[in-house]
């Protein structure tokens, strides 16, 4: 006869808990590059019209006249309401429209100073400008060029804006992770003659902190 054969229990693994910030960690590397959208924000609202010092090495400064339109570029999941980023950009640009731009730190023998509400210009020694100060909004960089009129919209878009940004739940799994939040930003400047200028940068962790 033939003896039964006792049933071999089933295995049970475990598996040890992920914490939850790794597997936040985890849900923002594999993001996949098809769940995001690229949205820009453009209008009759963002744009300036400006005056520039350029001055360089070794070179006498010359006053120069520009108008720029400016487009915000931002990656992120569906879902995201860009009304707050769309004032930010008009209200940097309203603060740059119809201002003298000056560098924060002159080059070579180029020298700026402010006296009796003038902002007062010297190359080699001799006074070449003398503006009034209300009119003159200072760029924090050594020159004021469409790459770094676009770095400092983007800091100031990066400041008021960026943290404020509403989200709605990811479309594909009805959450609210890492992954459904600004992956990027990009500024771009087009001047007068349809030159375009744009910064991009990553934002960390592929959102909001």
């Amino acid at each position: 006869p033939v003896e039964p054969v006792e049933p071999v229990p089933p295995t049970r693994c475990f598996l040890p808990e992920v914490p939850q910030a790794s597997a936040e960690k985890e849900r923002t590397e594999r993001t996949p590059a098809g769940r995001l959208w690229e949205v820009l924000v453009q209008g009759p609202d963002l744009k300036f019209c400006c005056t520039r010092l350029a001055a360089s090495q070794n070179e006498r400064p010359r006053l120069l006249a520009d108008s720029f339109a400016v487009k915000v570029r931002l990656a992120a999941a569906v879902g995201v309401d860009t009304c707050t980023l769309q004032e930010a950009a008009a209200s940097a640009c309203k603060m740059l429209m119809h201002k003298i731009l000056l560098p924060k730190l002159a080059s070579g023998t180029t020298e700026m100073c402010s006296a009796k509400g003038q902002m007062c210009i010297t190359f080699d020694g001799k006074l070449i400008f003398s503006l009034p100060e209300e009119d003159c909004q200072v760029v924090p960089h050594m020159r004021v060029t469409p790459e770094s009129l676009a770095g400092m919209i983007w800091e100031e878009l990066g400041c008021t804006a960026l943290k404020s940004l509403k989200q709605v739940p990811d479309l594909t799994d009805g959450s609210t992770d890492l992954s459904s939040k600004p992956w990027w930003l990009e500024v771009s400047l087009m001047d007068g003659s349809g030159k375009e200028t744009a910064m991009r940068r990553q934002l960390e962790h592929g959102g909001l902190q």
